[in-house]
């Protein structure tokens, strides 16, 4: 999460960057990401990073007794430069 006023800089997709690409040498090949179904910005950042939506799920908050749409993506980095 990033507070309103420094979103749109391209700050989460440099820590998202940052982090494959120290898994990447990890020799880590897939990373998954999930976001809620309709968070458009979560979206966006997650298949910008080059990530590819593979499912649909359902996240249960058990404190809220509530279920959530979400979205499954995953990165397989050995693919990626």
């Amino acid at each position: 999460a990033l507070l309103p006023e420094y979103r749109g800089n391209g700050y989460m997709k440099e820590a998202v960057s940052a982090v494959l690409g120290k898994l990447k040498q990890e020799g880590i090949h897939y990373v998954w990401a999930c976001c809620f179904e309709g968070n458009a910005n979560s979206e966006n950042l997650i298949k910008n990073c080059g990530f590819t939506l593979i499912n649909k799920g359902i996240f249960y908050v058990e404190s809220e007794d509530h279920e959530y749409s979400s979205m499954e993506y995953r990165i397989d980095l050995s693919e990626t430069i």
